[in-house]
């Protein structure tokens, strides 16, 4: 699990979970409450999700969560 600050200084926490099928997915989370968003992992398990996870830089992050679906749509 990781924080990040999106581009209007709104801190988003993300984590890594399985989705249908397999799919890694991001999940993240506004803090102080709000619609989760979740955005498809090409990795296959979720040791390697959490490692690009962790790899990634908040720019990454900021633009994935733009590409990102609400949680109750599908990928």
């Amino acid at each position: 699990m990781r924080y990040f600050t999106d581009e209007r200084d709104r801190r988003w926490q993300v984590a890594v979970a399985s989705g249908s099928y397999g799919v890694q997915v991001l999940v993240f989370s506004p803090d102080g409450g709000g619609d989760a968003r979740k955005a498809a992992l090409p990795e296959g398990t979720a040791l390697a999700a959490e490692q690009t996870l962790a790899g990634l830089e908040e720019d990454e992050l900021r633009r994935m969560l733009a590409d990102s679906v609400r949680w109750d749509e599908p990928i």
